[in-house]
């Protein structure tokens, strides 16, 4: 469970990394209402604060769900991995 809690913290600092990156450019390509309505609203600042809140958020649900010893937390986790991975995956044309 380790294991995946960090990479979806290194997928989400990654992910955040590159929107900073490519900050000038990604109002005018980005595909998501919620981000561009973000950008609009607070700029850079307000789109990575969120992501921050986003991440930290379901890093203690997850923890919370080990606790409380939910039945599926395996699964939801899985889950999430399984986003974090179609998000590293955006980013392979970047890399070739």
């Amino acid at each position: 469970m380790r294991i995946a809690v960090l990479w979806i913290l290194v997928i989400s600092a990654l992910d955040a990394g590159y929107c900073v990156h490519d900050g000038s450019d990604l109002s005018s390509v980005e595909l998501n209402p919620l981000v561009v309505w973000l950008l609009d609203l607070g700029g850079m600042p307000a789109l990575v604060s969120a992501k921050v809140a986003g991440t930290s958020l379901v890093v203690w649900l997850i923890g919370e769900m080990r606790r409380m010893r939910y039945g599926h937390c395996c699964v939801t986790v899985a889950v999430i991995c399984m986003v974090q991975l179609v998000v590293l995956l955006s980013y392979v044309p970047r890399w070739l």
